[in-house]
């Protein structure tokens, strides 16, 4: 710990941690030459060495260094100790760089040596490296909840250019609850190669992840406000929304537009996080992905395994960047620019079927009840999106948890995070009945809550209900697509307000309790 650069650092994380924000820490598995303890970690065997025995030095990009030995239960005792100099402070986790790949340098030159003298492949490296770092900080969290404490890695990164498309998956895949897909040069081909290996990584069922904003590896010199709105827009709709790296990424240093987009996805964004934590949950609990590609591959899962022999993997070349966020989130990234006056983009979609095949109608996210800016599946479309905007698209019939999102009376977009909507797109779509209902099972973290259960369906004579389970918390139904009702008539909780508030402009019925601890019930007659 660097007592000039933090003077009281446990202090410095208790003050983070009071604003309602958690504190992860950059890390990899090396010790560089420079290091104190680098001599000590030589001569105690505490590194991986070469096939002679020795540890030859390995360039990175932090310098040069050795790889600690992970198969060595005295090293990882001293690294542990290490570790815990920042865990007893309050760091709640990591963000475990991408070192292990340097392992191969030894292996490629007659193997990598480290307890005992056993040989250490690639793939084993890699999962103790990350395993380690997970399971030891939850172990050290353990007092805060069962699931706190949390590595950020990558699941699959590559080496892209015009001719190679090598890729390696990093991370075991139980430990990857989220993490970035490395790092991406700060141009539109640098996000197209992000867009590619966030699709690798979904056909290999990683749960969740994203890339960095505006692309990593960009220079002091770097400042293109369209690539930063488009490359904004397409982190709002994945699962890891994630800002940083070289060149300007702040958005109030480009101008009040590029401002303003900035603010409304993120507030999309943080609007869809009740859906999006329960559908990364549920795609960590079955082994799946919370992307689900178009263009759906599979891929042999024994190249994720930790007895695979080779170093990469060689992916097809998507046949589209589109992709389900989730069940019912249709997106179509904007990959290519080419210069004009409004910097509008064309984008090519083409609509997938339901699940089980049957014919999906997609409505338009921002404009769900315009019929021109509605699909059916099978449809093929070029559509041209002005800078504010993005091809976005939900599925009709959806029900899904959102926050609360807003304009104030300046203008400004805004979401309340302390109130969630369950908001059913066109609900006479899904043809629900008492007897098949529409659901929706939100989850949340385990110190938060027990989640959320909301259900609905139309009676025989045609009255809409929707019910909200018991939660100490704000929310309730938004209806969208519905005409004018006669009448609606609430049950709640009698020590909480509700009220509901019909727009005729959106076709949209709002019914909201200020607390959901007694659960909810709604009954809308037309």
């Amino acid at each position: 710990m660097d007592p000039v650069r933090f003077p009281d650092f446990p202090a410095l994380v208790k003050q983070i941690h009071d604003e309602g924000l958690k504190v992860i820490l950059w890390a990899t598995s090396m010790v560089n030459t420079e290091n104190p303890d680098y001599d000590f970690a030589v001569k105690n065997k505490y590194l991986v060495r070469d096939s002679r025995g020795f540890v030859r030095p390995l360039k990175w990009w932090h310098g040069s260094g050795g790889l600690l030995d992970y198969s060595n239960p005295e090293a990882v005792a001293w690294w542990h100790s290490l570790m815990d100099r920042v865990l007893d402070a309050g760091v709640d986790g990591f963000k475990c760089d991408g070192t292990d790949p340097y392992i191969i340098e030894y292996s490629l030159t007659g193997g990598a040596l480290g307890y005992q003298d056993k040989v250490i492949t690639y793939p084993e490296y890699a999962h103790m490296y990350y395993r380690d770092f997970f399971y030891y900080t939850r172990e050290k969290r353990a007092a805060d909840g069962p699931d706190a404490g949390l590595i950020m890695s990558r699941p699959v990164d590559c080496n892209l250019d015009d001719v190679t498309k090598l890729c390696t998956p990093f991370s075991p895949k139980d430990v990857m609850l989220s993490g970035w897909v490395g790092d991406d040069d700060a141009t539109f081909r640098g996000m197209e190669g992000c867009l590619r290996k966030t699709i690798y990584s979904a056909w290999m069922n990683y749960a969740n992840f994203g890339c960095d904003i505006g692309g990593y590896r960009g220079k002091d010199s770097t400042f293109s406000k369209t690539l930063f709105v488009r490359w904004t827009q397409l982190g709002s709709f994945m699962s890891l929304m994630e800002n940083g790296g070289g060149g300007e990424h702040r958005p109030w240093m480009y101008d009040e537009e590029t401002v303003n987009i900035y603010r409304h996805f993120t507030v999309q964004h943080h609007r869809l996080a009740p859906y999006m934590h329960t559908m990364g949950a549920n795609a960590l609990s079955t082994g799946t992905s919370s992307m689900h590609p178009v263009d759906e591959q599979v891929i042999d899962a024994n190249t994720t395994t930790i007895g695979r022999k080779d170093f990469k993997i060689v992916f097809p070349q998507p046949r589209s960047y589109s992709y389900r966020l989730g069940d019912d989130i249709l997106v179509h990234p904007v990959v290519f620019h080419f210069e004009n006056k409004t910097d509008a983009a064309t984008v090519h979609m083409s609509f997938p079927d339901e699940k089980d095949g049957s014919t999906a109608v997609w409505l338009d996210w921002w404009r769900p009840n315009d019929e021109d800016k509605t699909h059916k599946s099978g449809d093929k479309k070029f559509r041209e999106v002005p800078l504010n905007s993005y091809a976005v698209y939900v599925r009709e019939g959806a029900l899904m948890p959102l926050y609360a999102a807003s304009v104030d009376p300046n203008g400004v977009d805004r979401v309340d995070l302390n109130r969630v909507m369950f908001t059913w797109f066109h609900p006479a779509a899904s043809k629900a009945t008492e007897s098949n209902r529409k659901r929706f099972d939100m989850r949340e973290s385990i110190s938060t809550g027990e989640g959320l259960r909301a259900e609905g369906y139309y009676t025989a004579d045609g009255v809409l209900v929707g019910e909200v389970s018991a939660r100490d918390i704000a929310g309730g139904f938004e209806f969208v697509g519905v005409e004018k009702p006669s009448n609606v008539e609430i049950e709640a909780w009698e020590g909480s307000p509700c009220v509901d508030l019909y727009n005729p402009v959106t076709k949209t019925l709002q019914v909201s309790c200020r607390n959901l601890r007694g659960g909810m019930r709604v009954k809308v007659t037309a």
